[in-house]
């Protein structure tokens, strides 16, 4: 019978078998072993894993009951140590990956369109912002020190584990305002970050001064105690605990403050100050509670309203295996020339399926697949072919050179199978922002973070479903001849 201490081991041993199991599943899906930075990504979640492991099981745990600085080097490894390396691991879409697809579907259409979940829409993004986040997640650290509190879910199992998951969640949820955890993206800018960062470092270091200075014991589940290791007294032991938390508490804060003036003062004067993104869906929508209702809701934001219609001339077929959008929207104008030249018009396409994705030719991880998968549903069509149009929508106009595309095309057996339109950023963006495409230019890092989608486009030109990035050729088969249809 699982009792609840075994709780935390068991979600640890969960999460890293669908983790594992993801990061398999996309090197067999890319053809290739994962990039240099999913590695260390990994590295970095399982890193955090073994820190909660640490914390909650072993000799911490077992001293944390008689000596409030072992306590306080818990929540301390939770929040400060664990919490940042599972956001620099951004594990959210391999651990959604495996689940089974039925499955993610319907968690998907639940989070994005039910009105039952409204409000958990409404808290995820309203702790998906910065300074949201920042106020509930000091607020959190305050709140489960006041002496009453700690004491309270001392004396109770289930409350003391609640507190445990709150420290883990809400950290994560502060520190993918400074990192990018894709498909998260961190949305202030780099002067800003430090700032932040400093804001929070402040709550732990008042907390930890009034534990330092107090002139008498604060928790009384620990004053009391007739003996403790060591022979410490009651008050020794809350100011060694308030050291650990200034110390060791502030030291992913403080490196994070020295990493960060660093990228900020080598950056170029336009990437230390950007020209933030407007909000869209996307962007507004990634955080929830749950990290699993994360991945889910990433791939819906586009559906915009969930408010039923009546069935028209405009209803989309039931049958479409992507997410479908209800109710459609006519798709946004699209005009560029394509990497040979070509003028390429999205109009000029009514009366065929229309499928449109946004890729950059240097990406990582889920554009090679995208454009890997899509080429091979064209092949699959055979003469149904002659239905579809694909499309592809640089994010990177610096990097995608027409020689670029051209051969990162030929790897995947795509060229002449889609238009990959080029243009300069001036000429993208108004694009981007009409398809609700978040682009996020790192020059760091020469990586580009954007919505990893495709968009159904009908005959009539409506957009009418979206595909996620794990989306299989035999869907986009089953799926054109419905648009082509519609």
């Amino acid at each position: 019978m699982l009792s609840l201490p075994q709780l935390p081991l068991l979600l640890v041993c969960i999460a890293l078998a669908l983790h594992l199991l993801g990061e398999r599943r996309a090197a067999v899906k890319l053809r290739r072993p994962r990039s240099r930075e999913a590695r260390w990504r990994t590295a970095s979640f399982y890193a955090g894993l073994a820190i909660v492991i640490v914390a909650l099981e072993g000799p911490v745990d077992d001293n944390s009951s008689t000596l409030l600085w072992v306590h306080m080097l818990q929540h301390v490894l939770l929040l400060s140590i664990a919490a940042p390396l599972i956001a620099l691991g951004a594990p959210w879409m391999s651990i959604w990956r495996p689940l089974p697809l039925g499955l993610r579907r319907a968690v998907a259409r639940a989070v994005a369109r039910s009105p039952a979940l409204a409000p958990l829409r409404w808290l995820g993004r309203s702790l998906g912002s910065p300074w949201p986040a920042l106020v509930v997640c000091s607020a959190n650290l305050v709140i489960w020190h006041i002496p009453a509190v700690y004491d309270f879910a001392l004396r109770h199992e289930g409350v003391h584990m609640l507190e445990h998951v709150t420290f883990i969640a809400f950290g994560v949820l502060l520190w993918i305002q400074m990192f990018e955890s894709p498909p998260m993206r961190a949305r202030l800018a780099l002067s800003v970050r430090v700032y932040y960062v400093l804001a929070f470092d402040v709550v732990c270091w008042l907390l930890s001064l009034v534990l330092a200075f107090a002139s008498h014991p604060l928790y009384p589940a620990y004053a009391h105690l007739a003996h403790r290791p060591g022979g410490l007294s009651a008050l020794a032991d809350q100011q060694i605990a308030g050291g650990v938390m200034l110390g060791l508490g502030s030291l992913a804060a403080t490196l994070y403050v020295f990493y960060g003036l660093y990228r900020w003062l080598g950056a170029p004067r336009d990437a230390r100050h950007p020209t933030p993104e407007p909000p869209t869906p996307t962007t507004r929508r990634t955080l929830t509670v749950g990290s699993m209702s994360v991945a889910a809701s990433l791939f819906l934001v586009a559906c915009g309203s969930s408010s039923t219609s009546s069935r028209s001339a405009d209803a989309i077929h039931p049958g479409l295996q992507g997410l479908i959008l209800k109710p459609p929207k006519p798709a946004p104008s699209l005009s560029l020339r394509n990497y040979t030249g070509k003028m390429v018009n999205l109009a000029s396409f009514r009366g065929r399926a229309v499928l449109v994705t946004f890729l950059y030719t240097h990406c990582p991880n889920w554009c090679p697949l995208i454009a890997a998968n899509l080429a091979a549903a064209q092949r699959q069509l055979g003469a149904g072919a002659r239905r579809v149009k694909i499309i592809a929508v640089t994010v990177d106009p610096k990097r995608d050179t027409p020689g670029a595309v051209r051969a990162f095309l030929s790897a995947r057996d795509a060229a002449g199978r889609m238009d990959y339109l080029l243009g300069t950023r001036m000429q993208l963006a108004p694009v981007w922002k009409a398809w609700d495409v978040g682009v996020v230019i790192d020059k760091n890092k020469l990586t580009t973070g954007h919505s990893d989608i495709v968009y159904g486009v009908t005959a009539a030109g409506r957009m009418a479903v979206v595909y996620p990035p794990d989306f299989t050729p035999a869907q986009i088969v089953h799926d054109v001849p419905l648009l082509a249809g519609g």
